[in-house]
């Protein structure tokens, strides 16, 4: 998807499907936007509030892919951990959580899924796991 300039804006649990043959497929393209001009810059965040990433949580541009990558992060620490890593009962403190808080990661995680978690949530957007890097990570590979 990335690849072809599509960001999907709402990745979630909910949002994913698993086939007979037992691979995952994204669904819901409704918050999706098509990329132009070769840049994944965007300033409108979409999605679910406790997938938001950090950058997306203040006004201003941030790069959409990588905003993906982080709500696939907050995906699989919830399947890892049975919630998601900051939730409270208003937006204003979820984003503030989401910017500010240390994520809290079970210590009962493999190493290789702990360090593709933290490396999936980097705040800082600029050193985020790409997708390619996320391909070839050791979980991936043991997993498979």
């Amino acid at each position: 998807m990335h690849a072809h300039d599509i960001i999907h804006r709402d990745i979630k649990p909910e949002n994913l499907l698993i086939t007979a043959g037992g691979h995952a497929k994204l669904a819901d393209f409704g918050s999706a936007m098509v990329l132009e001009g070769g840049s994944d810059v965007i300033n409108k965040s979409a999605g679910t509030p406790a997938f938001t990433s950090p950058e997306a949580c203040v006004e201003g541009d941030y790069s959409g892919k990588a905003a993906d990558v982080w709500a696939a992060g907050v995906t699989l620490y919830m399947f890892a951990h049975g919630k998601v890593p900051f939730m409270s009962p208003t937006l204003v403190q979820i984003f503030q959580m989401i910017k500010e808080e240390p994520i809290v990661f079970s210590p009962a995680l493999s190493a290789p899924l702990r360090d593709l978690l933290e490396r999936l949530l980097d705040k800082d957007y600029t050193r985020r796991i790409t997708i390619p890097e996320i391909r070839r990570h050791p979980w991936m590979a043991a997993e498979a």
